[in-house]
């Protein structure tokens, strides 16, 4: 549901073909002396630049039931950030092709999304894609002591796991949007205190 509300903003989805920080301050003005913008959160790109920290915000997926997942979550992003500086190859304007139909495939099926990959044409299932990433990254966990945060994304693709799985259940057992609620609110407050406590 966060998407599709994210979706209505005019500056959401991807961001410009940019490619240099000096660009994107360019872009940034012309939209600031148009009136469209006043800061770097009127944007509201899945991916965008974090000027105060020097980082890049991956936006996409910030709502996970407890602390654990979410910091699981940036460990892996972190380590595919490492891979991808790493082995960096020619960037094809071709990945806007396939992105908001991938987007879209896996916020609507989760893992079992078929995802596309526009350079290849190759489709595969997200969790396979998942699963796959997850071992060409180890060497990036292993150098930043996050081997086990990386283990649980792994099992939760092999075991076809997520958050959205979990509230799904939820709704179908109760059918209540007030029960999901109450439902992710008793894991966040579990989970993290179980965290604190260990």
């Amino acid at each position: 549901s966060r998407l599709a509300v994210i979706s209505a903003f005019p500056l959401s989805g991807t961001p410009p073909w940019i490619f240099k920080w000096e660009s994107f301050i360019e872009y940034f003005e012309k939209l600031y002396n148009l009136g469209i913008v006043k800061s770097i959160k009127d944007f509201y790109w899945d991916i965008r630049p974090k000027p105060e920290f020097g980082t890049v915000e991956i936006r996409i997926c910030d709502t996970p039931l407890t602390i654990e997942r979410a910091c699981d979550l940036t460990f892996y992003a972190n380590c595919l950030a490492q891979f991808l500086l790493e082995n960096k190859e020619e960037i094809s304007r071709d990945v806007y092709l396939d992105y908001l139909v991938n987007r879209y495939r896996a916020s609507r099926f989760g893992l079992d999304a078929e995802i596309i990959d526009a350079s290849n044409g190759v489709h595969k299932v997200l969790r396979n894609d998942i699963i796959h990433t997850c071992f060409q990254i180890e060497k990036y966990a292993i150098k930043n002591d996050s081997v086990e945060c990386l283990s649980r994304i792994r099992k939760l693709a092999l075991d076809n796991i997520n958050d959205a799985n979990l509230l799904r259940k939820s709704f179908l057992k109760n059918g209540a949007i007030e029960d999901v609620v109450t439902f992710q609110l008793e894991s966040w407050a579990k989970k993290n205190h179980d965290c604190k406590r260990s």
